[in-house]
């Protein structure tokens, strides 16, 4: 998968900022972005270039946002943008393979066990299970009625066998995606633990906030019983900020 930036995984200094004003620029590739008049280029040394206007203006302002050290973890679109034209050409059906196996174990198929020890913990699973029917459920009857698959559910978290017509229909739904279309799935698929929530904000069938909402059910739960952690606050921002730009790269919106 590709929701870890290098610089999340390199434990070297970051590099300093070593240009002035980044800009986006017309080629005849579409767009490149530049950095004090020179072509950035990717890690591989391909141009750094897309046909949208609208991102490669935004991925000059992570340029322009950054301060002192350039931190690519607070880059997403830049990163976003590396892949689809360094990796996916070379990983495609590694990349595909993982966003695929997310149809065994998606978040939607598993549900609150409806027992517990204590009742504040059967007050918080009859809440998780109403929100999962309310948020999960519209989603099963949009793959079933839109592309004819159907999926088992289960309680708890033991895996479950799901119909492999189902599975067959999932993959070639994404294998059609192109380059830049899988790179953000890439990145989305393993931040929201789904895979049809994923193919949901791309087909346009629900909003990322709407995403957002149905990946986070269980911790929303949690933290209005027992109070939020600070730390898992934390890193789920930072997921939504790149769930936010990965649909951003995938729909333009």
């Amino acid at each position: 998968m590709v929701s870890m930036s290098k610089a999340k995984m390199d434990p070297r200094p970051l590099p300093k900022r070593f240009y002035a004003a980044a800009h986006h620029a017309p080629h005849e590739d579409g767009f490149v972005i530049t950095l004090d008049g020179k072509m950035l280029r990717t890690p591989q040394k391909k141009l750094l270039h897309g046909a949208s206007q609208q991102l490669m203006q935004q991925i000059a302002e992570e340029w322009n946002a950054q301060k002192d050290v350039i931190d690519t973890d607070t880059m997403p679109l830049t990163r976003l943008l590396n892949i689809a034209l360094d990796r996916v050409p070379l990983d495609r059906e590694a990349l595909l393979a993982d966003i695929t196996n997310y149809g065994d174990t998606d978040l939607l198929f598993y549900r609150a066990p409806m027992t517990g020890d204590t009742l504040i913990e059967d007050d918080a699973a009859v809440e998780l299970a109403a929100l999962q029917l309310q948020h999960f459920t519209p989603i099963l009857d949009w793959a079933r009625d839109a592309h004819g698959m159907r999926f088992e559910l289960t309680e708890g978290v033991m895996p479950i066998a799901q119909p492999e017509a189902s599975l067959q229909t999932l993959k070639a739904l994404f294998a059609a995606a192109n380059d830049h279309e899988l790179a953000a799935l890439a990145m989305q698929v393993p931040l929201l633990g789904s895979a049809l929530l994923a193919l949901a904000i791309w087909q346009d069938a629900i909003t990322v906030e709407h995403a957002l909402i149905a990946a986070r059910l269980d911790e929303s739960v949690q933290a209005r019983h027992w109070g939020e952690d600070p730390e898992t606050s934390a890193k789920w921002n930072a997921k939504c900020r790149d769930i936010r730009a990965s649909a951003f790269f995938l729909t333009g919106k």
